[in-house]
């Protein structure tokens, strides 16, 4: 194979290799944001209803 076949075939996998780790970057970000609307929704009920709070988080309850 001469130079110039083996510079696209990296160039190729290169391309495929970033856009495998974008997309496994933008999945982990959705779960990030989920994660984090899930702990403020908590964080704001248990300011309604502490009694929810401490079964849903009972370390950080007790703590308080």
């Amino acid at each position: 194979m001469n130079k110039k076949g083996t510079e696209r075939n990296i160039i190729a996998l290169l391309f495929v290799l970033v856009l495998v780790v974008f997309s496994l970057a933008e999945r982990d970000s959705r779960k990030l944001e989920k994660l984090y609307t899930t702990a403020q929704l908590l964080h704001k009920s248990s300011k309604a209803s502490p009694e929810v709070a401490a079964e849903l988080l009972p370390s950080k309850v007790s703590n308080k």
